[in-house]
């Protein structure tokens, strides 16, 4: 990210022209430390619905005994760090970790196909920047 601040702060600065960029800089800054803020945000907003989905739909999770089911979907928005309880057989402690353990994969793969997505596309968008465009 520090590769890029630099570029994005000279970018800034001409297109706002001349004597305008003290509010291009303040601009800049604030959609730089807003930016980050909002991303995370709206991917953990994400991440958490697609592992629900993904743990709700588990085939994993149809063949194993109803109690198994409901106490993780119950149990759910813990994500990752979801813990099955001790009395339960190992058999069915380790199928459920599976099963936890590929809903929460699924999930962040999917955010990283969204973070890709959202990179090729500001890429994109970087190539149609014209300077004779500024103001």
């Amino acid at each position: 990210m520090a590769a890029f601040a630099a570029p994005v702060l000279t970018v800034a600065m001409a297109t706002a022209g001349t004597g305008k960029d003290g509010l291009a800089r303040g601009v800049n800054n604030a959609v730089g430390r807003i930016g980050p803020l909002l991303a995370i945000a709206g991917f953990g907003y994400v991440i958490a619905g697609d592992f629900s989905t993904s743990i709700e739909t588990s085939q994993m999770l149809a063949e194993m005994p109803a109690y198994v089911k409901e106490y993780l979907i119950a149990h759910k928005n813990e994500l990752g760090g979801l813990v099955t309880p001790a009395d339960w057989p190992e058999t069915i402690r380790q199928q459920a970790a599976e099963s936890i353990a590929q809903s929460y994969a699924d999930a962040v793969k999917n955010i990283m196909q969204i973070s890709a997505f959202l990179m090729i596309l500001c890429a994109f968008l970087a190539l149609l920047y014209r300077k004779e465009d500024a103001v």
